[in-house]
């Protein structure tokens, strides 16, 4: 059987905001592994956050890629992957945010672990990244989102998540779909055949990402393939 995999950012992508939509898309994911194939979630949320979501929504998935790549689960829970920011990346962004007096916060809400890829500086230290935070930090990703700046760390995406899972599949790219709306997803969507939905960032207007309306539809497109 020629199987095939489908990555799909969450927020924005896969949950929409016309939950009718969401709802049907769950359903075609269902269909998608009924027919022998593979579904990863791939997410810049935390393990415990996406997990809920899963599992309130009855969402089927046979691998969740969590904190932009850093860390992959199988469907029971089982951790397969992960590359954390160290120790002692951690206490040098500690420092250097303190030196600015900015709070941070893991993905939890807690003081930032050995476990975490992502740190969260709220909004109340939004005005305080300026260039000299962003000189000392620039090993890091720092990107820009809603209520928080996020430093993620280097060299780690959703590409290289898909990519690990591509291996441990050992499936032919040719078999490999993407879909998503931001930044995030830009380099995986370049990589493996990938799709912006329509509410997606400017960013995905280039490189000749191509549009679909949904989930549900580019499942509905891969099945006409086969």
């Amino acid at each position: 059987m020629n199987r095939k995999l489908l990555i799909s950012d969450y927020d924005n992508t896969l949950k929409c905001d016309n939950f009718e939509l969401f709802k049907e898309n769950i359903q075609s994911i269902y269909n998608f592994i009924k027919n022998g194939n593979y579904f990863n979630i791939s997410t810049a949320r935390g393990y415990d956050s996406i997990k809920q979501e899963i599992d309130t929504y009855n969402i089927s998935c046979n691998f969740i890629t969590c904190n932009n790549g850093s860390v992959i689960y199988d469907s029971s829970g089982n951790l397969l992957y992960a590359n954390y920011i160290d120790k002692a990346d951690l206490d040098y962004i500690k420092n250097v945010l303190y030196d600015y007096e900015l709070h941070y916060l893991d993905d939890r809400g807690n003081d930032v672990s050995i476990l975490n890829n992502i740190i969260d500086v709220s909004i109340l230290s939004l005005f305080g990244i300026n260039n000299d935070i962003k000189e000392r930090l620039n090993q890091f990703q720092i990107d820009k989102r809603n209520l928080y700046i996020y430093l993620i760390k280097n060299k780690c995406t959703k590409l290289d998540g898909a990519k690990y899972i591509q291996k441990l599949l050992k499936i032919s790219k040719n078999n490999i779909y993407s879909i998503g709306d931001s930044i995030d997803e830009k380099e995986m969507l370049i990589n493996y055949n990938g799709y912006r939905v329509p509410t997606a960032y400017p960013c995905l207007y280039d490189e000749n990402i191509k549009q679909i309306s949904s989930v549900k539809e580019l499942i509905y497109k891969i099945d006409k393939k086969s």
